[in-house]
């Protein structure tokens, strides 16, 4: 069966995934906060807590690190996380290894994301949680190459496949924090190596 075959119903969702649905509805609170207190504009999105180095860096504001990822600069932008990197690509993994270990992966990567921008991209305002999803791709890549045996072939080319667009759009898209995203990526991987045991097997063959 597919990793990112699922039950049908929102009551099924909140049981098999409920971290990830719970940051569905931050996001979407955020999102409405967002449109009630301003827009999207650079000003109000740093009042919500976007993730402005010098705030970091010069006042202490650390909570920045984290609260950047449930804010976006666009109606699109919100869209395009949720639907594909929370609601498909964050709720398969965290069926496949467990709520906990999920939740680690996810906000781990979304922080070590943060702090690569921080020094990759000390003037630039930066938002999303994109470095949180693309942590998400990093262990799913692990799961390809040390859990070969929690997926099908299929779901293997799938995530290989994802992961190559998402690189490459990374960096030929314009106002994509590069940074962020690989960092998140990679930062996903290496918790994964911490937190998922490795089947012997596929480490043999």
């Amino acid at each position: 069966m597919s990793v990112f075959r699922r039950r049908e119903g929102f009551q099924y969702l909140w049981t098999d995934s409920p971290v990830s649905t719970l940051i569905i509805i931050l996001n979407l609170l955020m999102f409405l906060v967002t449109l009630i207190t301003g827009g999207f504009s650079s000003l109000n999105l740093i009042q919500l807590g976007g993730l402005f180095p010098p705030l970091v860096t010069e006042n202490g504001e650390y909570y920045r690190l984290l609260t950047t990822m449930f804010l976006h600069g666009s109606t699109f932008h919100l869209i395009g996380n949720l639907l594909i990197g929370i609601f498909v690509l964050s709720t398969a993994l965290e069926r496949l290894i467990g709520s906990l270990k999920f939740a680690t992966i996810y906000f781990g990567s979304g922080l070590i994301a943060s702090l690569v921008i921080l020094y990759a991209n000390p003037t630039a305002l930066s938002i999303g949680a994109s470095g949180a999803i693309y942590g998400v791709l990093g262990a799913l890549l692990y799961v390809t190459i040390y859990r070969k045996d929690k997926v099908n072939i299929s779901d293997i080319s799938s995530i290989r496949g994802l992961i190559v667009i998402n690189i490459i759009f990374t960096f030929l898209y314009p106002n994509v924090s590069i940074a962020g995203h690989i960092g998140g990526m990679i930062g996903g991987f290496l918790l994964s190596y911490l937190l998922i045991k490795r089947n012997v097997v596929e480490i043999i063959n």
